[in-house]
């Protein structure tokens, strides 16, 4: 893990690969008076949860950045690009089957075992960054007194910065065993709406329920192919199901000739991505909105996507990122998005814990997972 810390006043830079941090770095991080100064909260998240004290303003450069322009994009080579395109810029690490690369070949787990000119490249790579932050953050500084926005910013984003850091840290104390037992409920919920879904449907067990593509064109054709293979040997369906394209060893392949629903096609997404644009929404809102009558958007909305949900953003991912904190107590330390939206509300990921449902069964027995007294 890199580590880097710097006060702001020009004092002090130090850059440190490793756990044992400068003296310099450690009397830097619990001075006060000293600012720090960071692209995002990775660095202060890593300090805090690994039991270092962190004292002292925080000033983060891309909440500085949202406060000046909330729609720009907010990472640390578009905002230099835009404020310091003098300053030394350097994109060296990469990542590659879950290892960060320096240079695309050194990995860093394996740092102290560098050559020596290598380890002096990346000295000068991890300065050359720190060195286009300060430049980064003094432009920001600037603009923000210059465009009226510094008092607000020092006022109520600085201190609400700090705030949702220790929220972070703190954690959210889980009941994973609780968690799992009813993540098999409502996995056996899916499951047997899935099965109301193909029975309704006449879907054949290849159509896959979560694929906007494969909905778009039943929900909204009266007729409409899906390719598949079945398993040579097996009773093929017949041929005005079924049209066969090829015949292998192992399976025939081929595609389904299936009815469709035949509905009215709603409006396109408003937000137009390449892939989607043009096409009718398969969104549950625009789905209930123009079709809320056909048993199977019913279905599909308010039944099987509502358990997939609850799935695989909360059920199935609380297990994965939930931490022991040292006293058997497992914690999730989400994500608290100061610069998520543009319209200045908070937004929460990894995961997601501001949408879980507060009217329903499961989303008042999800939402129980959690244990605050504890």
């Amino acid at each position: 893990l890199l580590l880097v810390g710097e006060a702001v006043d020009d004092q002090a830079v130090v850059v440190h690969a490793g756990d044992n941090l400068h003296p310099m770095l450690l009397e830097a991080l619990v001075n006060p008076l000293i600012t720090k100064v960071t692209q995002g909260d990775h660095d202060l998240r890593w300090f805090i949860m690994h039991g270092y004290e962190v004292a002292g303003p925080w000033h983060n450069t891309q909440v500085m950045a949202w406060v000046i322009d909330e729609n720009q994009p907010l990472d640390l080579e578009s905002l230099t690009t835009k404020y310091t395109p003098t300053a030394i810029k350097t994109h060296s690490l990469t990542q590659r089957s879950g290892r960060v690369l320096f240079n695309g070949e050194w990995a860093l787990d394996m740092h102290d075992q560098w050559p020596l000119r290598v380890q002096q490249r990346f000295a000068d790579y991890n300065y050359n960054d720190v060195a286009t932050l300060r430049y980064l953050y003094q432009e920001l500084l600037s603009t923000l007194i210059a465009e009226g926005w510094h008092d607000y910013w020092l006022k109520e984003e600085v201190p609400y910065s700090s705030l949702l850091l220790r929220m972070e840290t703190r954690g959210l104390p889980v009941d994973l065993a609780a968690t799992r037992v009813l993540a098999d409920e409502v996995r056996l919920l899916r499951d047997e709406s899935a099965k109301v879904l193909r029975a309704e449907g006449g879907l054949p067990a290849s159509f896959n329920l979560n694929s906007p593509d494969q909905l778009r064109e039943y929900l909204f054709s009266r007729f409409y192919q899906l390719p598949d293979r079945l398993p040579v040997g097996s009773v093929l369906p017949p041929p005005e199901e079924f049209e066969v394209t090829k015949v292998g060893r192992v399976w025939v392949h081929g595609q389904w000739l299936a009815k469709g629903r035949g509905l009215a096609p709603t409006d396109p997404p408003k937000k137009k991505g390449k892939k989607d644009a043009g096409k009718p929404s398969t969104a549950s809102p625009e789905l209930l909105y123009k079709h809320g009558d056909d048993a199977f958007v019913r279905e599909l909305c308010l039944g099987y996507r509502r358990y997939a949900k609850l799935l695989g953003t909360y059920l199935d991912k609380f297990p994965e990122v939930a931490r022991d904190d040292g006293t058997g107590q497992f914690r999730i330390y989400g994500r608290f998005n100061q610069t998520g939206t543009v319209t200045g509300r908070l937004s929460s990921s990894d995961p997601n814990l501001q949408n879980i449902p507060a009217r329903r069964d499961l989303g008042k027995r999800v939402r129980g997972l959690f244990r605050f007294n504890a």
